[in-house]
C-alpha cells in the first residue's frame, strides 16, 4: 500500500502553458491496477506533448504506482463505491484551474456524477460502461463488442466525440505493434491475473496445470502484482518449484510477453497487450466487467475463452488447461491465433486519445 498523502490544496501548476490534465481513477483488491496502468500510459503520451497530468484518487491504495512514474497523485478521502461524495472537493479543486480537463476512469462513474462536474471542466469518459451522458466532452470504448446503436441513440445528437473499438487500446510505447511469429514450440506459458488475485486463482490454475501430463516440459511464469492477496501463499506453493517463475511487480511486461509461447490472462487491458505482441492467449474473466470482452474476443476467434472464475474457480482452470493441451499440439491454430490477435491493435491508441485530449485543452 503507498503512503498516505493528503491533498493540501496545491493543485498541479501550467507551467507549460496548458492546462491540467486530471485522471479520476482508482485500483485497490476489488478493481484492477490495469485502470491506473491505463491512464498511466496515456498520461505518459502527454507528458511527451509538453501537457501537465496530475492523478486523484479515492484513496491512497495507488500513490506509490503512480508517483513512482512521476505523476501528482491527490487524495480525495473519498468511497470509490459512490463518487458523489467527493464531488464538492472535485469541484473545488477543479475550480482553480481555469480550463480542466477531467478524464474518468472507474466502474462507480454515473450519469448524475458526469452533469455535476461538466460546467467546471471538461468530462471524458474511458470504459465500456453503457454510460448515458450527454454532457461527455469525449468516450473512448476500446472493447471489441461495441453497441452502435447505443451510442448512435444517446450520443448521435450531442458534441460528444466517440472513440471506438480496440484501435484506440491505451497500451504502453512498448507494446507499439511489429511481427511477431509464433513459435513452433510451446516451452513457456505465461500467466496474468491483472495484478489483483483476491480468490488465488493463479493458485489453482499452477496445481492443475502442473498435474497435466501433457504439459510436462512446459514452464509456467506467473505475474504476481502489487495488490495480490495472496502473494504469500503463492510463493510458499511455488517459490522453489523447478517448472514456476514467479514474477514479483514486473515492470517492463513487453520483453516477458515477447518470449512467451502461450498465455493465460485476465481479460483486461493485459489481452491488448498481448495482442499487441502477437502471443496466442486463453483468456478468463476475474470479475464480471471482464466477460463480455472475452465473450467478444472468442467469437472473433482470437482467443480462447475459459469462461468467469469468479463463478467457478476450478471449471474455469480446469478449462484453460484443457485448451493450453490442445494449442501446444495445434501449432497451425497458435500461428492463427497469433496473427489474427495481433491485428486487433497496432498499439498506438495513447496517442490517438492524447491527440484528442490535446484538442480539448486547447479549445
Amino acid at each position: 500500500m503507498g503512503k498516505r498523502k493528503k491533498n493540501e490544496g496545491n493543485t498541479p501548476s501550467c507551467s507549460t502553458g496548458f492546462t491540467v490534465i486530471y485522471f479520476r481513477v482508482d485500483s485497490n483488491n476489488a478493481i484492477s491496477a490495469g485502470h491506473v496502468m491505463r491512464c498511466l500510459a496515456i498520461a505518459e503520451a502527454l507528458r511527451l506533448r509538453g501537457a501537465p497530468c496530475a492523478f486523484l484518487c479515492a484513496d491512497a491504495e495507488s500513490n506509490e504506482l503512480i508517483e513512482s512514474n512521476g505523476f501528482k497523485c491527490i487524495v480525495l478521502d473519498g468511497n470509490w463505491r459512490n463518487l458523489a461524495v467527493e464531488v464538492p472537493q472535485l469541484l473545488e479543486l477543479l475550480r482553480n484551474d481555469p480550463n480542466p480537463v477531467l478524464l474518468i476512469d472507474t466502474y462507480s462513474v454515473d450519469s448524475d456524477y458526469v452533469a455535476r462536474l461538466h460546467k467546471d471542466a471538461k468530462v471524458c469518459y474511458l470504459g465500456s460502461k453503457p454510460l448515458v451522458a450527454p454532457e461527455l466532452s469525449l468516450l473512448v470504448n476500446y472493447s471489441t463488442k461495441i453497441d452502435v446503436p447505443f451510442y448512435e441513440r444517446t450520443y448521435g445528437a450531442t458534441s460528444t466525440k466517440l472513440c471506438l473499438g480496440p484501435s484506440y487500446a491505451p497500451l504502453r510505447k512498448e507494446f507499439v505493434a511489429r511481427d511477431v511469429p509464433a513459435s513452433s514450440e510451446v516451452k513457456s506459458v505465461l500467466i496474468t491475473t491483472g495484478n489483483t488475485d483476491n480468490e488465488g486463482f493463479a493458485n489453482t490454475l499452477l496445481t492443475k496445470a502442473l498435474a497435466s501430463k501433457s504439459l510436462s516440459s512446459v514452464r509456467f511464469r506467473v505475474v504476481v502484482g502489487p495488490l495480490f492477496q495472496r502473494a504469500d501463499q503463492l510463493e510458499m506453493a511455488y517459490g522453489s518449484h523447478a517448472r514456476v517463475d514467479l514474477l514479483f511487480n514486473a515492470t517492463d511486461m513487453s520483453p516477458i510477453m515477447r518470449n512467451a509461447d502461450l498465455a493465460v490472462s485476465a481479460c483486461g487491458t493485459t489481452l491488448y497487450e498481448l495482442a499487441a505482441c502477437g502471443v496466442p492467449t486463453v483468456g478468463f474473466s476475474l470479475v464480471p466487467e471482464q466477460t463480455e470482452s472475452g465473450g467478444s474476443l472468442s467469437e472473433l476467434g482470437v482467443i480462447e475463452y475459459a469462461g468467469a472464475a469468479y463463478e467457478d474457480l476450478d471449471g474455469c482452470a480446469g478449462r484453460i488447461v484443457s485448451s493450453l493441451e490442445q494449442l501446444a499440439v495445434d501449432m497451425e491454430k497458435r500461428c492463427s491465433m497469433s496473427k489474427e490477435f495481433h491485428k486487433l491493435s497496432d498499439g498506438r491508441g495513447c496517442d490517438k486519445i492524447s491527440d484528442e485530449l490535446m484538442l480539448l485543452c486547447e479549445n
